[in-house]
């Protein structure tokens, strides 16, 4: 997979999102949920955060708060590209974060989500997560980008990491 390709002056995070089942690209709508967690080969990443986040959504604004240090953050997320590969689905996103006073303060909330959230460091721009909400496991990898990076050698561990984790999420245990 070629970051590269999902990337251009409006788009700063990729996400690949690993489906328990084959996604038609026909579909409308799809889960990229698991029942039960699969096997994961965790030796390969250099550290773990585990945190228990709580998001509220107004629109297509976002207000998450981080329980276990107190921190807060507001993003949005516009898709600008996305593509189905089998069992993958890759998202370009251009992630835009705000100050915290830009959420809106109201009871007309459209969506109120608790997550455990644990992350699994591969550099300084790559992650692996695992996140579990109302007993539903979701698995992805997560590259920030930036204009000043080595896209080659992104790439290159980008493609490796992905590699091994298909090589165990895919196979039967």
């Amino acid at each position: 997979m070629d970051l590269s390709s999902y990337l251009d002056e409006n788009t700063n995070v990729v996400e690949l999102y690993f489906c328990q089942e084959e996604i038609n690209s026909n579909t409308i709508s799809f889960s990229c949920s698991w029942d039960k967690l699969p096997r994961i080969p965790l030796n390969i990443f250099k550290s773990r955060i585990d945190q228990v986040i709580i998001e509220f959504h107004k629109g297509d604004i976002v207000y998450c708060y981080d329980q276990g240090n107190d921190s807060q953050r507001v993003y949005q997320k516009e898709l600008k590209k996305d593509k189905v590969d089998g069992k993958i689905y890759i998202s370009s996103l251009n992630e835009l974060t705000y100050p915290t006073h830009r959420f809106p303060c109201t009871n007309n909330i459209n969506d109120k989500r608790t997550i455990h959230r644990i992350s699994y460091k591969i550099n300084n721009r790559m992650s692996f997560i695992i996140e579990k909400e109302n007993d539903l496991w979701t698995l992805y990898m997560r590259y920030n980008h930036s204009s000043i990076v080595d896209i080659d050698s992104m790439n290159k561990e980008w493609n490796e990491k992905l590699k091994q984790l298909q090589k165990n999420i895919y196979s039967k245990y």
